[in-house]
């Protein structure tokens, strides 16, 4: 028999996969390399944000190769895609913008150290640009394999949610 968290992985699954299909079958959804962003562990489906599919959902259309993510705040957490804290995998080579919705009150950014500054960390910047409330991040090939999201002004805001780069 499952139990509570077996059986929410298996829907989320069985989701995912259907989003794997939908999209497929409509032609949408993947950059000009076949890549898509993908949210594995974070337990929750996003809806694509214009790409449809798992939490981020492939590109815009039209092949451009960037996939839009949206960011709130809920509870003193960040919401990525409608996921709290979720853990997030990107692609080297690819570009991403993240909308916060929440701008100046919680600066949404990204650090090699789990919390950034509140822990002892940093900013990390490189193939990071800002524009008002938009961090659009190209992924270099030297990006480390775990970045973390963070609030600059307080702490625990990205809660367990980590990116995973490949």
């Amino acid at each position: 028999m499952l139990k509570g968290g077996n059986m929410k992985k298996l829907s989320i699954l069985s989701l995912a996969l259907f989003s794997i299909i939908l999209l497929s079958s409509c032609g949408g959804g993947s950059s000009p390399t076949g890549s898509s962003y993908s949210n594995e562990d974070s337990g929750e489906n996003g809806d694509g944000n214009n790409g449809g599919g798992n939490n981020g959902g492939g590109n815009n259309g039209g092949g451009t190769g960037t996939t839009n993510i949206t960011v709130s705040v809920s509870s003193g957490k960040y919401v990525i895609n409608g996921v709290t804290s979720g853990s997030l995998s990107l692609e080297k080579g690819m570009t991403y913008t993240f909308t916060n919705s929440s701008s100046s009150a919680h600066p949404f950014r990204l650090s090699q150290t789990a919390d950034g500054a509140h822990s002892g960390g940093s900013i990390y910047s490189l193939g990071i640009s800002y524009s008002g409330n938009v961090l659009t991040f190209v992924v270099p090939s030297t990006a480390p394999t775990t970045l973390y999201y963070f609030c600059t002004v307080h702490s625990g805001m990205g809660g367990s949610g980590s990116i995973s780069i490949s």
